[in-house]
Parts: C-alpha cells; structure tokens; sequence
C-alpha cells in the first residue's frame, strides 16, 4: 500500500485511543476499510496490559458450541452484573473475531490435528478458549498486530515514548499533533 499523504496526526480519519489488543485492532480494521489512523497510546506497545495478558480468547468455535451457550456462560459466570447487549455481541462476533485475527497473522495453538486448541477454563461449559504460545497470548496477539499496525501505511501513532516505537518520522507528525492539542 502506498504511504498516505497525510502523515500528520491531526488528519486522520480515525483516532484510536488504547494501543492494547482491541486498539490496535481496531486501528487495523479501520486501515483495511482506508482511513487513516491515529493509534494514540499513553505507553509503548511492550507495556499496554494486553501485551501482559495469560488468559486465551473465548469464542464458540467448536461445532457443540453456539454463541446462544456462550452468552449462557457469560451471564452465569457475571451472576447478573453483565451487560445483555454487550454479551450478545461478544458471543455473536467472537468466532469471526478468532478467524479474523488467524487472517492477521495470528497464530493460535493447534492439537496435535492442526485444528485450534480449545481450552476449558473457568465459566465456560464447554472448550472454547484459544491461547497463543500458552499464557502468552496477549504477547503473541500484540506484538503482531503491532507489526501490522506499524507497517501499514495509513496508521500513525503517538505515545510518551514514540520516537522508540514509531521511529523519527512518524515521531515529527507526533509533535506536531500534541503541539497543535496545547
């Protein structure tokens, strides 16, 4: 993809606060569909508490599985503090989500068939947890679409530390966007 004309921050499409996992994959999911991004962060990508991350992905990925039964788990396992619509999108999109991020260059645990691993943890009925190098998962997840993100040349992004994380170029644009925000 060529680089996009507007290498400044302040014209971005798209500003997305939080480089963490969902950040960063929402700043790819809006590249894809041609915005430009702003990946705005408050640290560098190695310290977001994604990066930190043991636990897998849930996402009903088995055939047994449905996502009407993974929103059941959720709300048992949230003893009615969880959110109706917030699950239900959850349970609905997370399958699409794992198969997108497989897309994106993540790679997940297979069995010893090639398939995914799917783990049984905690609140969950029936295996549907996808892990990443075992409890590394938010490493593994981060650090490539942190790679795909600084590749792709709609994105820009900021943070205290950006000149060790985007380079000296995209640290100019960072500059000027926090000295026009004064």
């Amino acid at each position: 993809m060529a680089r996009h004309p507007a290498a400044d921050l302040r014209y971005a499409d798209v500003a997305v606060v939080g480089a963490g996992a969902a950040g960063l994959y929402a700043a790819l999911c809006a590249a894809r569909e041609q915005a430009t991004v702003a990946l705005v962060s408050a640290t560098p990508l190695a310290q977001t508490a994604s990066y930190w991350a043991q636990g897998g992905l849930a996402a009903a990925l088995a055939a047994a599985d449905s996502a009407e039964r993974h929103l059941r788990d959720t709300e048992l396992a949230g003893r009615e503090l969880v959110r109706r619509p917030a699950a239900e999108i959850l349970a609905r999109e997370a399958p699409e989500c794992v198969r997108d991020l497989q897309t994106l260059g993540v790679r997940f645990d297979a069995d010893r068939f090639g398939r995914l691993a799917l783990g049984l943890e905690g609140g969950h009925s029936v295996r549907r947890v996808v892990h990443a190098g075992g409890s590394a998962t938010g490493r593994r997840v981060v650090r490539q679409l942190s790679a795909l993100a600084a590749a792709d040349a709609r994105s820009r992004c900021s943070s205290a530390n950006v000149r060790a994380r985007c380079g000296a170029r995209r640290a100019a644009a960072a500059d000027s966007c926090a000295r026009a925000a004064r």
